[in-house]
């Protein structure tokens, strides 16, 4: 019997040692698929992540592996889609020649219904199949996506710049980066769950029990010029969302930019602002909307008939520090300012007026601004949202986001740069902040 012990003992120390030796080759690997020129780089440990789901799924087996009650996809739904190799590490990155272009690649097991699930998955609906790959993007050229039988890479171009040529390169010619560069050291050497590095950067992502937790080094200076002293606005006991940014755009990030079809200057709206955007949502306010309705008269004639609807919305406030009178004409002459208000052809959700106070410029729902005093803060970036106001404030987010509690995060100036530390809190707080994200 002792001697059966001893030798099952050494069996299972083998199958330990070979599976340890097995999930450090799929590590080791899987950094080929990082190439040459690219300078920020984030990974995924896709292999611990799933470690952190194994074991806490042994204490919440009932929450795991329940049936989802949501899915409709049929059988043959599923078997349409292709099939992907799980890989150690999902590495995204952005190259040296395109810098505002971020790539990632998937290795394909089975090519069958590539283009049916980058039409479902990615909305990508127009392709050039060529001889050997295919090439597909959006009609706006945000997702491109290059594929063959083996492999597909896919691009998310913040410019919208097309990147065809790119992906050809990694999808033929990838030479993959030496493993002795600062960058695949300092991956190999993280322990987080997901990990971001570049251009003297370092952010990293936990995804723990209950929360999840945020922190790293930023270089922002490139986009951001970081004043001295930073003015912030103080929380309020009903306070849903707080979130703002207490620093200036530099050239970087002055271009040409269109929301609901209104195209604005960066260049000239930098010219106005000056060091702070506070944006705050608090309580809720009564908003009084017409709503237009048609009937029938005697003579069976179309008759309109207005209607007057009594809502609660949430209590709004956006206070913008700047030239206010050069800022409130800029928006005035480009049409989402009128009599007084956001024009409701541009933001039709809410009914929203501007006003004037010293050098901030006020937008808002409410008859007086939401704690306009500041104060001193040394948290230049911030975002507090506390979900169980907000759903109760903004109807609609009910039972959406359900699974969150409250997001912090922050970021405080260190030298050039910002150093970030915030967590997003579960409501579930025995189980892994992932896998609720993953069933919410």
């Amino acid at each position: 019997m002792l001697r059966f012990l001893k030798r099952a003992a050494i069996v299972m120390l083998l199958l330990l040692l070979a599976l340890y030796l097995y999930l450090q080759l799929r590590q080791s690997r899987s950094y080929n698929n990082i190439p040459e020129g690219a300078q920020i780089v984030m990974r995924a440990n896709i292999d611990q992540l799933f470690k952190k789901l194994l074991f806490n799924s042994i204490t919440n087996p009932k929450y795991y592996y329940q049936s989802s009650s949501d899915s409709t996809e049929t059988d043959e739904e599923e078997a349409e889609d292709p099939s992907f190799v799980i890989p150690a590490n999902v590495f995204v990155y952005n190259l040296k020649t395109t810098p505002n272009s971020f790539y990632t690649s998937l290795h394909i097991k089975d090519s069958a219904g590539m283009q049916a699930f980058f039409k479902k998955e990615l909305s990508i609906d127009e392709y050039q199949p060529e001889e050997n790959y295919t090439y597909g993007t959006t009609d706006n050229r945000q997702l491109q996506v290059i594929y063959n039988e083996n492999m597909a890479f896919v691009a998310f171009s913040f410019d919208r710049e097309n990147v065809k040529s790119q992906l050809h390169d990694l999808l033929f010619n990838l030479t993959p980066m030496d493993r002795n560069t600062p960058t695949i050291t300092a991956l190999r050497d993280a322990e987080s769950d997901v990990s971001l590095f570049g251009e003297n950067s370092e952010v990293t992502i936990d995804f723990n029990t209950g929360e999840v937790s945020i922190s790293g080094l930023a270089n922002l200076h490139k986009y951001l010029e970081i004043p001295q002293q930073t003015q912030v606005k103080q929380n309020l006991d009903s306070m849903g969302l707080h979130a703002w940014l207490s620093a200036t755009p530099t050239a970087e990030l002055d271009t040409l930019f269109t929301i609901n079809h209104v195209t604005l200057s960066g260049e000239k709206l930098n010219s106005y602002y000056r060091n702070g955007i506070d944006l705050q949502i608090a309580g809720t306010t009564v908003q009084q909307d017409t709503i237009i309705n048609y009937e029938y008269n005697d003579d069976f004639e179309k008759v309109e008939q207005k209607e007057i609807n009594t809502s609660r919305v949430p209590g709004i406030s956006l206070a913008v520090q700047c030239e206010a009178d050069s800022m409130q004409k800029y928006l005035q002459n480009k049409g989402i300012f009128k009599n007084g208000q956001v024009n409701e052809s541009f933001f039709p959700l809410y009914h929203l007026n501007t006003s004037k106070k010293d050098s901030l410029l006020i937008i808002s729902n409410l008859a007086t601004d939401l704690d306009a005093e500041y104060s001193a803060s040394e948290n230049l970036i911030g975002l507090y949202v506390d979900f169980n106001k907000l759903q109760a404030q903004i109807p609609i987010l009910e039972n959406r986001v359900s699974y969150l509690s409250v997001v912090e995060l922050y970021g405080t100036k260190e030298n050039d740069n910002v150093k970030l530390n915030g967590s997003i809190k579960m409501t579930q707080s025995d189980l892994n902040s992932l896998i609720q994200f993953i069933k919410k």
